[in-house]
C-alpha cells in the first residue's frame, strides 16, 4: 500500500481512556454488570465490600505481563466463589455431593437441566449484555460504572443485605403459632433460633403409643403409599386439583418436613415420635421411634414394594437402615411404565400394587403392614411410549393423572375383595414444579411450604363399614406423628363395628405440629404466621414472603 492511500485511511476509533490512567477491567465487566442485573432480579444477592476488593485487585496496575496473566488465573476462582456466595445455592460441602449423583443422570435429564439453568430469556439478556459492552465500552469507561454501583451498594444507599424471598405461600391466622418479639436483627435471629430449638426439645418429648388389638377385634392391614414429588402447589400449577381418589381424612396442612426423599422415608419410618432435626435423622433413635417395629409387636409383617430398584442414592439401604428390612417385592412380572431420570425402569403402579395384593390374598399372616414407594412423578421421567420429550415438567400433568387412576383402580379392587385394609398415602414432597426466582423448576434445596405443604390421605377398606360420604378435611398444621396417632386410635378400638368407625372424631386430638422443615441445606420454619429461612451458611434468618 503507497504511503498516499495510507494517509487517507480513517483513524481507528479508540476506546475512552481513564483519566487516572489506570488499566480497564476489560471483559472483567460482563461479570460484574451480569451479577448486577440479577440482584435487580432477585436471583442474586451481592456482597458489595467483597466486589469492590476483587475490582481493586483486577485493577490494580501491575507492570509485568507475567503478573497480569497469573492475576487473571487467580481471578477466576475468586470470582466463582464470590458468585455461589451471593447465590441461594447449598454450601459447597453439600453441593459437590449433589454434583456427584448428578453423573448418574441420564443425557436427556441433563440436557432439560441445562435448559432450565439457561432459559432463553437469560440467553437473550446475556447476547444483548456482549453487544452492549462492546458499543458502549468505546464510549464510557464501564469499569468506573460498575466501581461505582458497588460503592452506592456497599454505603447504604440501596439494600444489599438479603431480602425476603419471593413464595407461593399463606398461612390461616387461626393456626399461627403466635408472635415473635423481634427487635434488631441480631435480636430476630437469636430469637428465631432459641424458637427453632424449643421446637426440637418439644417435639423430642413427643410418643405415640400402640395398643394390642382386643383378641375380638377384627384384624386388618397397613398400607402407607409413600408418593414422591406431589405436593399441593404441583397439583394446583398441573391443574389437578380434584384429581385425588376418595379418602375418609384428607390433610390440607401436612407438612412433610423435608424435600427430599432419603430424609422424608427415614421420618416416615420413624413416626412413632416427634419430629427431629435433619441432623438427628442421621443419629440412632430410641427404638420406640420405628413405626414399623413397634407394628410388629403387635404382630403386623412388615412387607416392602416400590415400582423402582432403589438404588439411586441408595434409597433401599435408607430403608434397611430405618427397619424396614423386609425383602422388596419382585418386580420381574410388572410392566415398565417409565425411565428415570438416570435411564432405570419404573414400573407401573396399578400392576406393581396389584401384584402385591395377589400376593398377600394367598398369604396367611392375619395382619400385614406394608410400605409402597413409587417414583412415578418424580423429575425427569419419561414414558416409555411415544415420543421422547425433554421437557418431562410438561409431562407431569399426564403422569399424576395416570397415578391417580391406578390408585382409584387399585382403590376399587380392595372394595370388591371384601377384605380389611387401612391406606394412607402420604408424598414424600413436591415436585418444585412452579420454580421461582432462586431455585429452578425441579430443583428442592429450599425446602419452601410450596414443596413440604403436602396432600396426605386415608382410607378404610372393609365390608359393612360405615364410612362418610364426604372426606373429613383437617386444616391444622400436621406432621407425620399424627398418622402414627390415627393408625393407635383404630388399634385401641375395633372400627369394624356398627357405628364405630368415626373419622371426624378421631382427628380431634391429633397432635398439631409447627411448620419446620429442613434439608442439609436451609431450615424454614413458620412463626406468627410468617415463614422464615435460614441458609446454613449464613446463619441468618429471612422472611419469606407470598
Amino acid at each position: 500500500m503507497s504511503a498516499h492511500a495510507e494517509a487517507r485511511r480513517e483513524p481507528a476509533a479508540t476506546p475512552v481512556q481513564d483519566p487516572l490512567g489506570l488499566p480497564g477491567l476489560g471483559w472483567w465487566n460482563l461479570y460484574f454488570l451480569l451479577k448486577i442485573l440479577l440482584q435487580f432480579q432477585g436471583t442474586l444477592q451481592l456482597l458489595p465490600w467483597f466486589n469492590l476488593a476483587l475490582i481493586a485487585f483486577l485493577a490494580y496496575p501491575l507492570p509485568q505481563r507475567w503478573q497480569r496473566v497469573a492475576r487473571q488465573i487467580l481471578a477466576v476462582p475468586v470470582a466463582v466463589w464470590l458468585i455461589h456466595a451471593e447465590s441461594f445455592l447449598p454450601a459447597w460441602s453439600q453441593l459437590l455431593p449433589s454434583l456427584q449423583l448428578m453423573l448418574d443422570f441420564d443425557l436427556d435429564y441433563l440436557l432439560e437441566l441445562a435448559s432450565r439453568a439457561l432459559p432463553p430469556s437469560l440467553l437473550a439478556m446475556l447476547v444483548l449484555l456482549v453487544f452492549g459492552y462492546l458499543i458502549l465500552s468505546h464510549y464510557i469507561r464501564l469499569g468506573v460504572v460498575v466501581t461505582a454501583v458497588f460503592l452506592y451498594l456497599a454505603l447504604g444507599f440501596a439494600p444489599a443485605g438479603r431480602q425476603p424471598l419471593p413464595v407461593a405461600a399463606h398461612v390461616d391466622s387461626e393456626h399461627a403459632s403466635g408472635t415473635l418479639p423481634l427487635g434488631t436483627a441480631e435480636n430476630g435471629n437469636t430469637n428465631l433460633n432459641e424458637v427453632l430449638q424449643a421446637f426440637y426439645r418439644k417435639e423430642k418429648a413427643k410418643q405415640v403409643h400402640f395398643p394390642q388389638p382386643g383378641s375380638q377385634a377384627a384384624p386388618f392391614d397397613l398400607l402407607f403409599l409413600h408418593v414422591c414429588s406431589l405436593s399441593w402447589d404441583d397439583m394446583q400449577y398441573a391443574g389437578k386439583t380434584g384429581d385425588l381418589p376418595k379418602f375418609d381424612v384428607i390433610f390440607k396442612q401436612f407438612n412433610s418436613a423435608t424435600s427430599y426423599s432419603g430424609p422424608a422415608a427415614i421420618r416416615l419410618l420413624r413416626a412413632s415420635c416427634g419430629q427431629s432435626s435433619h441432623e438427628g435423622l442421621y443419629k440412632p433413635a430410641g427404638q420406640e421411634c420405628y413405626l414399623f417395629d413397634a407394628l410388629a409387636q403387635l404382630g403386623f409383617q412388615k412387607e416392602l414394594l416400590m415400582n423402582h430398584d432403589g438404588h439411586f442414592d441408595d434409597f433401599i439401604g435408607v430403608l434397611q437402615a430405618n427397619r424396614m428390612d423386609a425383602t422388596p417385592l419382585p418386580l420381574d412380572t410388572v410392566p415398565v411404565a417409565y425411565r428415570a431420570f438416570d435411564g432405570s425402569p419404573i414400573h407401573d403402579d396399578l400392576s406393581a400394587l396389584q401384584s402385591w395384593w395377589r400376593k398377600r390374598q394367598d398369604e396367611d399372616a392375619p395382619r400385614v403392614a406394608a410400605y409402597y414407594n413409587t417414583l412415578s412423578l418424580h423429575d425427569g421421567n419419561r414414558f416409555v411410549s411415544g415420543k421422547r420429550s425433554r421437557d418431562t415438567v410438561a409431562g407431569y400433568g399426564r403422569r399424576l393423572g395416570k397415578l391417580m387412576e391406578d390408585f382409584r383402580a387399585f382403590f376399587r379392587q380392595l372394595e370388591q375383595s371384601g377384605r380389611r385394609i387401612l391406606v394412607i398415602m402420604v408424598p414424600e414432597h413436591g415436585a418444585a414444579l412452579r420454580g421461582s426466582r432462586f431455585q429452578l423448576q425441579g430443583m428442592r434445596e429450599i425446602p419452601t411450604p410450596d414443596i413440604t405443604r403436602v396432600p396426605v390421605g386415608i382410607r378404610l377398606f372393609g365390608p359393612e363399614l360405615s364410612t362418610p360420604s364426604a372426606p373429613v378435611v383437617v386444616d391444622r398444621p400436621v406432621s407425620y406423628l399424627a398418622l402414627s396417632e390415627y393408625v393407635s386410635a383404630l388399634l385401641a378400638q375395633d372400627p369394624y363395628l356398627p357405628q364405630q368407625y368415626r373419622p371426624a372424631h378421631l382427628v380431634r386430638t391429633l397432635s398439631e405440629t409447627r411448620s419446620v422443615a429442613e434439608t442439609s441445606t436451609a431450615v424454614v420454619m413458620d412463626e406468627g404466621g410468617q415463614y422464615w429461612i435460614r441458609l446454613r451458611e449464613a446463619e441468618d434468618w429471612m422472611p419469606l414472603q407470598p
